[in-house]
């Protein structure tokens, strides 16, 4: 499938008379080829902002500037034209699987987080066991449900497929679960918070990043004090 950089007109237009095409084969030839997700986000993720993008498109004289207040997208075409939001470099990290997967693992200590997660994945068929499973801890999460178990294969369902018989990388799905986490993380619910319950997340999986700030690691103060009133106790026997 091919991917294109192109200027949103606007909803209220015929989905045909919608988009402009940006037409970048002359900066570089892949552009021009099918599955050219991945090297579009690289692309756009070396701009900080899209003004500068835009900026740099007109210097190129790849778009007019009576589009200069329209929106950039991707679009892709199955039966309709369809939009993709484009990554900057606020973006890049989210990009990165490992850090995306990561930060995932951070994210569903919030309620918050997993309610979002499963209403915007609500009509994706194929993430209904993990979606299922996400609704279920939310209304019971002393139940003994893998939460972050279900996270990985969620996240493995949305970023990865099989072609041919081989397991590769969805990049259509990690753009849009990156820019989802992304508009998440940036929002006003800080989901670095520490969680004054924190039973309310019943532990699952052994971590694969260690994170000083996780209040479900080791319970460490608790640890500390305990550690006091033993020291104190034999101190007091002798």
């Amino acid at each position: 499938m091919k991917y294109f950089l192109a200027i949103d007109k606007g909803e209220y237009l015929s989905n045909a008379d919608r988009f402009v095409n940006v037409d970048l084969k002359s900066i570089d030839s892949r552009f021009d080829k099918n599955n050219n997700l991945q090297a579009l986000c690289i692309f756009t993720t070396s701009f900080e902002k899209e003004s500068e993008l835009k900026f740099f498109l007109m210097n190129k004289n790849l778009m007019y500037s009576k589009y200069a207040n329209y929106p950039l997208v991707f679009i892709y075409k199955r039966n309709y034209y369809r939009a993709l939001n484009v990554p900057y470099k606020a973006h890049l990290d989210y990009l990165n699987f490992h850090y995306l997967e990561n930060k995932i693992c951070k994210c569903a200590k919030n309620p918050n987080f997993l309610h979002a997660l499963t209403k915007y994945y609500v009509s994706h068929m194929y993430l209904n066991q993990e979606l299922n499973s996400l609704r279920s801890y939310l209304s019971n999460p002393y139940a003994d449900y893998k939460l972050y178990d279900v996270i990985r294969n969620f996240v493995d369902k949305i970023c990865f497929k099989i072609k041919n018989g081989v397991r590769v990388i969805n990049f259509r799905g990690l753009l849009d679960l990156s820019l989802f986490i992304y508009k998440f993380s940036s929002s006003n619910v800080s989901i670095n918070s520490t969680v004054n319950n924190t039973e309310l997340f019943k532990d699952s999986f052994e971590h694969s990043y260690f994170d000083e700030d996780d209040p479900r690691l080791f319970h460490y103060e608790e640890l500390q004090a305990r550690a006091r009133q033993k020291e104190e106790s034999q101190i007091s026997f002798f």
